[in-house]
């Protein structure tokens, strides 16, 4: 993308999105505005890096649009403690909605967060032991 006389001109790779445009480069997408003043990029593995293709097909201009105006916004605001604690929960909402896009898995149970935590504090012991065997040895 490139502004020539305060006119846009778009590379072959790049998609004008309302105000935005969509850089496909090699490994991401750039997300930046016609001005130029901000951009982002998105691994194209990532959740919103393989959905973006999809959104930028004809019908989802207002969508995309949306998104990437509110991201900015979230980005761009000097944000206080209760700005960031409902965007924490806006976000968690979101991904508790769509936990299999997000996870690709269940929720965790109590039952298994217990487990877990067993076993590492199982390998935490057993290194400590190692390690305070190991000092002994040494001396």
């Amino acid at each position: 993308m490139k502004i020539i006389d305060g006119k846009l001109k778009l590379d072959k790779r790049d998609t004008r999105v309302g105000n935005f445009v969509i850089t496909n480069e090699s490994d991401y997408y750039k997300v930046q505005d016609i001005n130029n003043m901000i951009s982002h990029r998105f691994n194209k593995k990532s959740l919103i890096g393989r959905a973006l293709p999809v959104m930028m097909q004809e019908g989802y201009e207002k969508f995309l649009t949306t998104w990437i105006s509110v991201s900015y916004l979230a980005f761009s605001v000097v944000p206080d403690s209760t700005f960031l604690s409902d965007l924490l929960n806006a976000s968690n909402a979101c991904i508790e909605r769509h936990r299999e896009d997000f996870y690709n898995s269940k929720a965790v149970t109590d039952e298994d967060d217990k487990k877990v935590l067993e076993e590492q504090k199982k390998l935490h012991e057993d290194y400590m032991k190692a390690k305070e065997e190991l000092a002994q040895s040494a001396e």
